[in-house]
């Protein structure tokens, strides 16, 4: 009976030790599990923020080259321009010869011109299809100017074209999205503290115009321009509270951007 009582203890403790021995094999795979599992969910969160690292660096210096880009061509621009100086217009379409304030438009047996002439009138904007081109009227220091356009299909003569901004503002810069959207800097006419303005957008097929990009009261948009049909690059004027000193930026937007304000009928805030 006790050899019995003997074996019978034998067993127990060989069953206990083999589930002692089993919970550890198990805790111990699991632990290793949670190890692994945490090792790759690192590898994951080391790849993913290398990746977003990359992509940042990739971002930061497409920015940069697309603002090289815009301020190579707002170089450009800066140098043109001057009393007689003849812009061809490779447009197909035939037109009479008409004048407005500074500027005559002219059509030889090559393609049509605009003459720039000693006056008031700004840089033409000429539309991408040559459909369109607008100027400022009454361009210059501390001179309320209008828009004005002209259509080269239908020969017409659109002055004042915005005639509902702001009182003692004026159209500063001029650029076209396309051949029937203008984008147009409206800014305060007087001050040397108003370099520029917001973003309107004139319809030249619906003769109407609204704001489309709008800052904040320190933030002013100085220029615009379009590279190709991708990108909006704008120029901004950043002021400090005491508006004496002011930092330059840029600020790209596409123009797939754009066409949803337009098709949404949107603003654009500008949180500079």
């Amino acid at each position: 009976m006790k050899n019995k009582l003997t074996v019978i203890i034998l067993v127990a403790l060989l069953l206990i030790c083999l589930a002692v021995n089993a919970n550890l094999f198990i805790t111990t795979s699991t632990l290793r599990q949670e190890r692994d599992d945490a090792d790759s969910k690192t590898n994951i969160l080391a790849d993913e923020l290398a990746d977003e690292k990359e992509t940042n660096t990739f971002m930061r210096e497409e920015k940069a080259s697309l603002i090289n880009q815009a301020k190579r061509v707002a170089t450009r621009r800066e140098k043109l321009g001057g009393d007689g100086e003849q812009i061809f217009m490779d447009c197909e379409t035939k037109w009479q010869s008409n004048e407005a304030s500074g500027i005559s438009v002219q059509y030889n047996e090559e393609k049509p011109t605009i003459v720039l002439e000693e006056g008031t009138a700004s840089y033409p904007a000429i539309s991408p299809g040559c459909n369109r081109f607008a100027f400022i009227d009454g361009y210059g220091w501390e001179v309320e100017g209008t828009l004005t356009v002209f259509d080269v299909n239908t020969k017409e003569i659109q002055t004042n074209a915005m005639p509902d901004i702001p009182e003692q503002h004026t159209p500063s810069f001029l650029a076209w999205l396309d051949d029937r959207y203008l984008l147009v800097i409206v800014k305060y006419a007087f001050g040397t503290l108003s370099p520029g303005g917001e973003v309107y957008l004139f319809d030249a097929a619906e003769n109407t115009s609204r704001k489309l990009v709008m800052t904040k009261e320190l933030t002013q948009i100085v220029s615009i321009t379009m590279l190709g049909n991708e990108y909006v690059v704008l120029e901004l004027a950043v002021f400090d509270a005491n508006m004496i000193t002011r930092e330059q930026t840029h600020l790209i937007i596409t123009v797939e951007e754009i066409y949803t304000l337009i098709s949404k009928n949107t603003i654009y805030n500008v949180n500079l």
